[in-house]
């Protein structure tokens, strides 16, 4: 896994390298209770550090291959991690609770389910 600093140090533009590793949102705070009204994930990494009861984020659009990650911080609450458009999680499911202080990748199986690890 290439390292930001690394990559800087090796002359590559700071765009070019946080495209490489992708970029982090924290401080996100998870919103609805639904697909249609969670927050929606722009960034490879999301912290959650604020979420309500039943709340949740919906991942980003991607291709086979893709990962992303989730944590979810001391929140005091487990958060659903949804799963973006018509894609499934884990076989078919519509979401993913994700406990407080963990750390979730999900990775984009095929074109329309995703795994978690």
């Amino acid at each position: 896994m290439a390292f930001a600093q690394r990559l800087l140090g090796s002359g590559i533009a700071a765009q070019a390298a946080n495209n490489i590793i992708g970029d982090v949102t924290q401080g996100a705070t998870a919103l609805g209770t639904t697909q249609a009204t969670a927050y929606v994930v722009t960034t490879i990494g999301t912290e959650v550090t604020t979420a309500a009861a039943s709340t949740g984020v919906v991942g980003m659009a991607g291709n086979p291959g893709d990962s992303q990650w989730v944590y979810n911080g001391n929140t005091g609450n487990a958060i659903l991690w949804y799963p973006p458009g018509t894609d499934t999680v884990n076989n078919g499911a519509t979401s993913f609770s994700i406990a407080v202080n963990t750390l979730t990748i999900f990775t984009k199986r095929n074109s329309t389910a995703w795994a978690t690890k």
